[in-house]
């Protein structure tokens, strides 16, 4: 075992942190002593959110609460336009700051068919774009035209696993649903999952097809929540979409919804009237933040 002692100064502290002592709770306070005390250089916390829906007052509070700097990494599983009124000032964040990952949702997706396909305009702005699609006219048109390209750009999924956070348990798979599941489409073999768990499903190839393929449908599905408990994945989910407080889940007070194999972090904050609201988690250990 290594037993080498690191010190870290922090604002004059200088603390003793031993690789022995890397456990879920040590590691947790730690993090809390180095974010009170100031960020370390070189140091890196890496933060999960999603379906920010327009709302960058909640945004930019969390990101002052856990003191968001140069070196974290923020992953963003998509939805951060339609419904609140600051669409375009989330888009221009995510794309303007380097250690910001946007994953394509839904809405993304919805502005990436209105690019490709004006008179989707109007599904879209069924479909909760209406602020959105208001911000866009305000829009030079070499300004509209390189969110478009942006907005095309973005990936479905982000793989992590423990070569970038040592603490995971198992790797992880971000991106937006989820999962499709629908025979009638004649999917391939590899996009069927083993109902007995007795074989680990290789989600990553899954969504990868999926997205390719059947785009629109994977990016509005919620079958996820259909699938039976005996199902495993290769690597646990992160999940956006689906806001815990709806008929798939019911929270009634939205909390972070942990499962065995996936983690749905959309916490309802395009629905603050109905007492939505937006989550923060640090993937190191766990902590969430509420906003």
């Amino acid at each position: 075992m290594d037993t080498k002692v690191n010190p870290l100064k922090c604002d004059g502290y200088l603390l003793i942190f031993s690789k022995l002592f890397q456990r879920d709770y040590i590691f947790s306070f730690y993090c809390d002593i180095v974010y009170f005390t100031g960020s370390l250089e070189g140091w890196s916390m890496h933060y999960v959110m999603s379906d920010i829906h327009g709302g960058y007052e909640y945004f930019r509070r969390i990101l002052d609460e856990i003191r968001f700097s140069d070196s974290d990494v923020l992953y963003v599983i998509g939805d951060v336009i339609d419904r609140g009124p600051h669409n375009i000032e989330m888009l221009q964040f995510c794309r303007c700051i380097n250690n910001v990952y946007l994953i394509k949702g839904n809405h993304e997706y919805f502005m990436e068919l209105t690019a490709r396909h004006p008179d989707f305009a109007a599904s879209w702005y069924r479909f909760g774009g209406r602020t959105t699609l208001g911000q866009m006219d305000l829009l030079l048109e070499e300004e509209l035209q390189e969110l478009f390209r942006y907005v095309e750009g973005l990936p479905w999924m982000i793989e992590v696993d423990q070569k970038e956070i040592p603490q995971l348990d198992r790797p992880l798979l971000l991106t937006h649903t989820g999962f499709l599941a629908d025979p009638d489409r004649r999917m391939p073999g590899f996009c069927h999952p083993d109902l007995t768990g007795e074989e680990p499903f290789d989600i990553a190839r899954a969504v990868d097809w999926w997205s390719r393929h059947e785009p629109y449908e994977y990016s509005i599905s919620s079958d996820l929540y259909q699938l039976p408990d005996t199902v495993r994945f290769d690597k646990r989910l992160i999940v956006g979409h689906v806001p815990v407080m709806s008929g798939y889940v019911f929270e009634p007070v939205p909390y972070i919804y942990e499962q065995r194999e996936y983690i749905d972090i959309d916490c309802g904050c395009g629905f603050r009237r109905e007492g939505g609201r937006l989550a923060c988690m640090r993937l190191e250990d766990g902590r969430i933040w509420y906003r």
